[in-house]
C-alpha cells in the first residue's frame, strides 16, 4: 500500500501546484485588468485635460474676437461722429465762404458807388 501513499502525495502536490498556478495566473490577470483600467483612468484624465485647454482657448479666442468686434464698432461709430463732425465743419466753412462772397459782393457795389460818385 505504500506505493498508492506514495501516488497520492504526488497528486496531491500536483493539484496544489496546479491550483496554485491558476491563483497565480488569475492575480496576473487581474493584476493586468488593474494596470489597464488605470491607464485608462489616465487616458480619461488626460483628455479631459486636453478638453479644459482647449476650452480655455475657445474661451480666449471668443474674448478675443468680442474685443475686437467691440473695437470696431468703436472705430465705426467714431468714423460716423468724425464724419457727421467734417459734414458741421464743411457747412460751417461753406456758410462762412458764403459769408465772405456776400461781404465782397457787397464791398464791390461800395467800391462802384464809390467811384460812380466821383466821377460825377
Amino acid at each position: 500500500g505504500g506505493q498508492d501513499e506514495e501516488t497520492a502525495v504526488e497528486l496531491g502536490r500536483q493539484e496544489e501546484a496546479e491550483h496554485f498556478a491558476a491563483l497565480l495566473a488569475m492575480q496576473e490577470s487581474e493584476l493586468a485588468w488593474s494596470q489597464r483600467s488605470e491607464f485608462l483612468e489616465n487616458e480619461v484624465i488626460e483628455a479631459s485635460k486636453q478638453e479644459a485647454v482647449h476650452s480655455a482657448m475657445l474661451e480666449d479666442t471668443k474674448g478675443e474676437a468680442e474685443r475686437l468686434r467691440r473695437q470696431a464698432a468703436q472705430l465705426e461709430e467714431k468714423i460716423s461722429l468724425d464724419g457727421e463732425r467734417h459734414d458741421i465743419e464743411l457747412k460751417c466753412l461753406r456758410s462762412d465762404q458764403e459769408a465772405a462772397r456776400q461781404r465782397m459782393t457787397s464791398l464791390e457795389l461800395q467800391l462802384q458807388r464809390a467811384e460812380a460818385s466821383r466821377e460825377q
